[in-house]
C-alpha cells in the first residue's frame, strides 16, 4: 500500500509538471497547482492510512496484532485516485481544442494525452 501510494502520487506529480511546462498559460498553472496540492494532500494522507492500518505495525507481514478492513481502506484511496486521474486527464483539454491545427490532429493530441487514464 505504501508503494502504491508512493508511486501513483510521483507519476502524477510528473504529468502535472509536465502539463506545467507545456502550457504556460497562468490560469492553467493555477489549474495544475492546484491538482499538484490536491495530489500531495492524497499522498500524504493515505501514507498515513497505510502506516497505521495494523497495530503494531509488524502485523502487516507476521500476522500477530490486529490490522483494519483492507477492502474499505482500499475503495476510499481508490475514489479519490480516479477522480484525480479524471481531472489530470481532462485539465488540458481546452487548451488543446484552442490549438489551430487541423481536426484530425486535435482528435490525435487528445487522444495522446488521454492515454494515461488506460
Amino acid at each position: 500500500m505504501v508503494c502504491w501510494t508512493l508511486a501513483t502520487v510521483l507519476v502524477k506529480l510528473a504529468i502535472l509538471f509536465l502539463y506545467m511546462r507545456i502550457f504556460s498559460t497562468q490560469l492553467f498553472k493555477r489549474w495544475a497547482t492546484f491538482l499538484v496540492v490536491l495530489v500531495v494532500c492524497f499522498g500524504i494522507i493515505y501514507f498515513c492510512i497505510a502506516m497505521t492500518t495494523c497495530i503494531p505495525l509488524s502485523a502487516l507481514w507476521t500476522g500477530d496484532g490486529t490490522c483494519r478492513d483492507l477492502t474499505k481502506q482500499e475503495i476510499g484511496s481508490m475514489v479519490p485516485n480516479i477522480a484525480l486521474d479524471a481531472c489530470i486527464v481532462v485539465l488540458p483539454m481546452p487548451w488543446l481544442w484552442t490549438l489551430k491545427m487541423r481536426l484530425r490532429d486535435k482528435i490525435w493530441v487528445s487522444f495522446m494525452f488521454s492515454l494515461g487514464i488506460v
